[in-house]
């Protein structure tokens, strides 16, 4: 039987087939998003300190968690069950641990839902006769009904949402933004050309202002900024390639790039501020906390002050 315990480790560390809580093998870890800024900190976070077990929650014994996350009161798990085509979302309370209701899913998720009030969005496979689409399904935890779901070309990331506005990306080049609460389409745009559709690799970063991605393709490839209200390209950095997600953080935006950089680039019109040239493989996401950016390669963890560069 899972533990509460053991949910939170596999989430943290285990990406992967081979990977376990206890042995999490060469799996990249993923970090809190935090906000619409997506700074990947908490720094007003209590001091977290080493002791017992607060409470253990049981989930039935055929169910491998695919994500979660917390609000105030509640945590939100999605599982899959194994070898099926189809998953659950519960939740638990913080407080106790206990389950309130689990829903069944009857597509199969592959990531942490997001959460636009009581409404827990969801990544999921698309049918078992087509693996390769996917889409959102977006239940509302405190009636426990379907209120709306949205279809993609491709394998969706995990949603972003910053206030009633969701962005829904895909492996297949979409980007859709959506209204939180209702599904509705505001706008869609589709990266690459006729012959090949680029892959969105990651959940894009959203201010007030923008929708900063990274599109993967021959031809589209690069960092580009769209208009948060009519997803038009702001600016656009072809090249790079960032497998990992963007960070937007006081008035830039932190890309790790597939090998050996972090960069800054100017939120407003994407001019390059800084890098630091890092030597040891593959690039983490930044995280940013006490005016500090954190980075990592494979070998090393590195704390810049933030802002020095600007």
């Amino acid at each position: 039987m899972a533990s509460a315990t053991t949910v939170l480790a596999a989430t943290a560390g285990c990406q992967t087939n081979s990977c376990t809580p206890t042995d999490p093998g060469v799996a990249q870890w993923p970090q809190t998003r935090a906000s619409p800024y997506n700074t990947n900190a908490v720094p007003d976070q209590s001091t977290l300190t080493a002791g017992g077990d607060y409470w253990t929650s049981s989930l039935a014994d055929d169910i491998d968690i695919t994500g979660l996350i917390a609000t105030n009161d509640t945590v939100v798990v999605v599982g899959r069950t194994s070898g099926e085509n189809n998953g659950i979302l519960t939740t638990v309370q913080l407080d106790d641990g206990s389950s309130d209701t689990t829903h069944e899913l009857n597509r199969r998720p592959t990531g942490p839902p997001a959460l636009a009030g009581s409404i827990a969005v969801t990544p999921v496979l698309g049918d078992y006769t087509e693996p390769s689409t996917g889409g959102l399904v977006a239940l509302d935890t405190a009636s426990w009904t379907t209120t709306w779901t949205h279809e993609t070309a491709g394998r969706p990331n995990p949603p972003t949402v910053a206030d009633d506005l969701l962005v829904a990306t895909s492996d297949q080049g979409d980007v859709t933004a959506l209204a939180a609460s209702t599904g509705d389409t505001q706008w869609t745009r589709t990266f690459g050309d006729d012959h090949q559709r680029a892959s969105i690799p990651a959940p894009p970063a959203v201010d007030d202002d923008h929708v900063y991605i990274t599109a993967d393709g021959s031809a589209a490839q690069g960092i580009y900024a769209l208009d948060r209200e009519t997803g038009e390209t702001q600016w656009g950095i072809p090249g790079p390639n960032i497998p990992e997600p963007l960070v937007r953080t006081e008035d830039v935006v932190l890309a790790s790039y597939d090998r050996y950089e972090l960069a800054a680039f100017d939120a407003a019109d994407g001019e390059r501020r800084w890098s630091k040239a890092m030597y040891d493989g593959g690039l983490f996401a930044p995280a940013v906390g006490h005016s500090r950016v954190f980075s990592a390669d494979e070998e090393t963890v590195y704390a810049f002050a933030a802002f020095v560069f600007s």
